[in-house]
């Protein structure tokens, strides 16, 4: 049975597919495929609707159910309790989404020690991260730090109306701290900011900006592009990140790419805004406390924004027909969303009692009031997909009054005869108990027609013929 990871490899391999392609509707078709390629599903817009209607209750499979079981149904989503940071965030790597190990808040990117003790680059200089995906297979990619440590991206500088991948290339939006007085407060003109942050000095923001460097240099870099090469196969070899430091009006955990503004082809080098975010030297994971709200670790964040980057370089990230929802809803998959410190359980719990909300934000183009809900809404979509090919079924149907189809083992052995259009054959049960081929990666395999293997990574999605006693065809649909 297929990992939650080892889909959306799959899903990725086929976006791969599309990376040099630049026309109006290449976002379309290659998310559309990638869809079949793991689903039932037709195209993403009729898996939408089949995940619409279980969250509504109107697919009678999960209409009498309550609504924690209903997610977990559908999607294998189990929300964490608020205060409860042991649970498993529901990334993909994690056991909630078919995988060996539970990942919570704080095990999703891994480190050791403390950002007291991590190590500062030289302010200018690049340097190279070299990872080893759990296959074995090794990376380096380089990395180009800030000419200085004190100069920010600031959101306001220059031209409100510019957007904050703009700013990203444009050294006029640079605003050093060190032109501030040591005691003055960096939110003096932001009551919202200063409410939920607490009143950083700017003095304070350059140690704030130092430890967030320090994390990024010893542990979030590294450990992120792991993550993202073990869960979707993506990789940064021979790639550049440069990073710049920004201050985005209220969000201080806010990090941006230069991923949506430029081409679709694949790129060598990205630009990632990081913030100067109020982070706690002594936990690794770049713990930020607020007032009012649950608490956030940055390392979180970084691999997030590392896979927007990752699709960027790769070709895989095209905005034109692919909407919004699935670029959040990919980012956050590798990160978790349903556990309390994610912060996203009560806008999930939302869904089910707003169904409407849900369809806003799994549109393309979504109208989002005052909040984000496309994050989990893509989140929660993408789990769906996974879980769909978790619980992959294999249906054998026949044309009427025709005889019944035979599937066959490796040494031409009838396996399965005498199935009907309404039988279920579930491939990790009857194929294993049949004593089915099987292929690498332990996939089970079937033969078609002319005899070729094919493993259930090959046929998912497509229609396989297969011939029966008398030579009439059977198709497997995967």
């Amino acid at each position: 049975m297929s990992t939650g990871t080892e889909t959306l490899k799959h899903f990725f391999n086929v976006l791969k597919e599309y990376s040099t392609d630049t026309s109006d509707y290449a976002g379309k078709m290659a998310i559309n495929k990638a869809v079949r390629a793991v689903t039932f599903e037709d195209n993403l817009a009729t898996a939408i609707q089949h995940f619409k209607m279980g969250i509504t209750g109107e697919d009678s499979k999960y209409a009498n159910l309550d609504t924690a079981t209903r997610l977990q149904e559908l999607t294998g989503m189990v929300l964490g309790e608020k205060g409860d940071y042991s649970v498993d965030t529901g990334a993909i790597s994690g056991s909630n989404a078919g995988g060996s190990t539970v990942k919570n808040a704080a095990d999703i990117v891994p480190e050791s020690g403390d950002l007291s003790t991590a190590t500062l680059p030289e302010p200018g200089s690049t340097t190279q991260i070299t990872y080893t995906g759990d296959d074995g297979k090794s990376f380096t990619f380089n990395v180009k730090w800030p000419d200085s440590f004190t100069k920010f991206v600031s959101g306001t500088a220059v031209d409100d109306n510019q957007d904050v991948n703009a700013r990203l290339v444009d050294s006029r939006y640079l605003v050093d701290l060190n032109d501030f007085g040591e005691n003055e407060l960096f939110f003096a003109d932001n009551q919202r900011a200063s409410e939920v942050y607490g009143n950083p000095t700017y003095g304070e923001m350059k140690n704030y900006a130092l430890t967030t460097l320090k994390g990024l240099n010893t542990y979030w870099l590294k450990e992120s592009a792991k993550l993202i090469y073990d869960s979707y196969g993506l990789d940064f070899d021979g790639k550049t990140i440069e990073i710049k430091l920004i201050q985005q009006g209220n969000f201080m955990s806010a990090c941006y790419t230069t991923a949506n503004k430029i081409d679709d082809l694949p790129k060598d080098t990205a630009v990632i805004g990081f913030s100067i975010a109020k982070l706690d030297e002594n936990n690794p994971n770049g713990l930020i406390t607020f007032e009012n709200k649950e608490p956030s670790f940055f390392d979180r964040i970084v691999v997030h924004e590392m896979v927007h980057a990752a699709m960027f370089i790769d070709g895989t990230l095209k905005p034109l027909g692919m909407p919004q929802f699935f670029f959040e809803g990919i980012a956050d998959l590798i990160q978790g969303d349903d556990d309390a410190i994610a912060g996203q359980t009560e806008t999930i719990k939302n869904f089910f009692e707003k169904p409407e909300t849900l369809a806003d934000a799994l549109s393309d183009f979504p109208y989002y009031k005052d909040d984000v809900a496309y994050y989990p809404a893509g989140d929660m979509f993408l789990r769906y997909l996974a879980k769909q090919a978790l619980d992959t079924n294999i249906y054998v149907l026949t044309d009427e009054n025709q005889n019944d189809p035979i599937i066959f083992d490796g040494n031409n052995r009838t396996i399965i005869t005498n199935y009907d259009s309404s039988k279920v054959i579930n491939y990790q049960t009857d194929f294993l108990s049949a004593n089915l081929y099987s292929q690498a990666n332990n996939d089970f395999a079937l033969i078609n027609s002319s005899g070729k293997f094919l493993s259930v990574r090959d046929v998912r999605g497509e229609m396989i013929n297969f011939q029966s006693d008398s030579g009439v065809k059977a198709y497997a649909y995967m």
